[in-house]
C-alpha cells in the first residue's frame, strides 16, 4: 500500500492527503531526528495516516458506554512523518502524537463500532472531530497542551489522555472490565422457623435457596449510579418450596457485604409493587458475600379459621460472590 503525505494548500488553510511512493518499511523510526527542511503541520491538525506505527500500549486503554466503546491500543509521540522531500514535522513549539484505535466494550451484548461513536480529540480545549479512515491517526498539538480522546454520550464526557492512556473524564469504569457476569451457582437449604406458639409449621418446611447469575452493569433505562467509579450489581436469588413453587425474596431479606464485612447499599430499580433489587458497588468490585434471611411478616390460619399474623424467621444463608480481578 502506498503511504500518504499531508500537504498544505497555500493560502487556503486546507490540508489534504496525497499518495506518495513510500512503502511502510521506509518510514523513519519514531526517535529519529526530524529533517531540517521538513514542512510543518499546524497545531490542531488531525488526520488518519498509515505512515507511522505507534508503539503498542502494555494494556489497551478503553472507554465504554451503553451502546459502544473504543480502545487505544497503540500510542506514541513521533518526531516526523515521511522522509526526504515528503517529511513533515510539528511546528517549533509543537509535537505530533500518533495513536491507533480498536473495537471497545459496551454494556450491550453487541457494541457499535468506534467509527459510529462521534469521537473527537481535544487539543487543549479545542475539539477536533475524528476524520474517516484509520485506525491510526496523527494529531499536532503544542508542547505544553493536553491531547485527549473524547467520547461524549448520554451525559457522560469520557476522556483518555493521549500521553499515557489514563482516564481523565467521566469515564464509566465498570464497563471497561473484560468479565462483568459470573455464575454463583449457589444451592443451599433454609429451614424457616417461628417462636409464635399459635403457629405449627410443617415439619418438612425446608426451602431450597438458589443463587444464579451475578451481573455488574451501569445503565438501567434512565437510571445510573451517581458516580462513574460505581456500578450496579444484580444477583439472581430465589427459593423453592417443598411443593416445587418458586418465589423471590423480599428486598430487605437480601444483603451484600464487601470484603471488609461492611454492608453495601441496596437500591430498587423497579417499582413498589414489582421490585428489582440491586446493590451499588465499586466499579472494581471482585469479592463479596451475599446474605439471605431475616424476619418476615407471615400469615397462617388458626384452628377456628381465623387469620393469624406472626413472625417467620429466615436463618441467614450466605453465598460467596466472586468476579475475576
Amino acid at each position: 500500500m502506498a503511504a500518504a503525505s499531508i500537504v498544505a494548500l497555500l493560502g487556503t488553510g486546507t490540508f489534504v492527503v496525497l499518495a506518495s511512493g513510500h512503502e511502510p518499511d521506509s518510514r523513519p523510526p519514531a526517535g529519529d531526528s526530524p529533517d531540517s527542511d521538513a514542512k510543518t503541520i499546524p497545531r490542531g491538525t488531525l488526520v488518519a495516516t498509515d505512515q507511522v506505527t505507534p508503539a503498542p500500549l502494555p494494556e489497551p486503554a478503553a472507554m465504554a458506554g451503553l451502546a459502544g466503546g473504543v480502545k487505544v491500543v497503540a500510542l506514541e509521540e513521533v518526531q516526523q512523518v515521511g522522509t526526504g522531500a515528503d517529511a513533515e514535522v510539528a511546528e517549533p513549539d509543537g509535537r505530533l502524537v500518533a495513536f491507533t484505535l480498536a473495537a471497545g466494550p459496551c454494556q450491550r451484548a453487541k457494541c457499535d463500532s468506534w467509527q459510529e461513536l462521534g469521537l473527537q480529540v481535544l487539543v487543549g480545549s479545542t475539539p477536533v472531530a475524528l476524520p474517516a479512515g484509520g485506525p491510526t491517526f496523527l494529531v499536532s498539538a503544542l508542547i505544553d497542551e493536553s491531547v485527549q480522546l473524547q467520547y461524549d454520550a448520554l451525559g457522560f464526557n469520557q476522556l483518555l489522555n493521549l500521553a499515557d492512556g489514563a482516564p481523565t473524564g467521566e469515564n464509566i469504569l465498570v464497563l471497561t472490565r473484560e468479565e462483568r457476569t459470573v455464575d454463583v451457582r449457589g444451592d443451599k437449604s433454609m429451614r424457616p422457623a417461628t417462636t409464635d406458639p399459635r403457629v405449627n409449621l410443617p415439619t418438612n418446611l425446608v426451602w431450597k435457596v438458589k443463587v444464579g447469575k451475578a451481573e455488574l452493569f451501569f445503565f438501567d433505562g434512565n437510571k445510573a449510579p451517581s458516580r462513574t467509579d460505581r456500578a450496579y450489581l444484580r444477583i439472581d436469588a430465589y427459593y423453592v418450596e417443598p411443593d416445587g413453587d418458586e418465589w423471590e425474596f423480599f428486598d430487605d431479606e437480601l444483603r451484600l457485604l464487601g470484603p471488609d464485612g461492611k454492608e453495601l447499599p441496596r437500591r430498587n430499580l423497579g417499582t413498589s409493587t414489582d421490585t428489582d433489587p440491586v446493590f451499588v458497588v465499586p466499579a472494581a468490585f471482585t469479592r463479596g458475600t451475599m446474605e439471605i434471611g431475616g424476619i418476615r411478616d407471615d400469615f397462617a390460619r388458626g384452628s377456628d379459621g381465623s387469620e393469624i399474623s406472626y413472625k417467620l424467621n429466615l436463618p441467614r444463608t450466605s453465598f460467596d460472590v466472586t468476579f475475576p480481578d
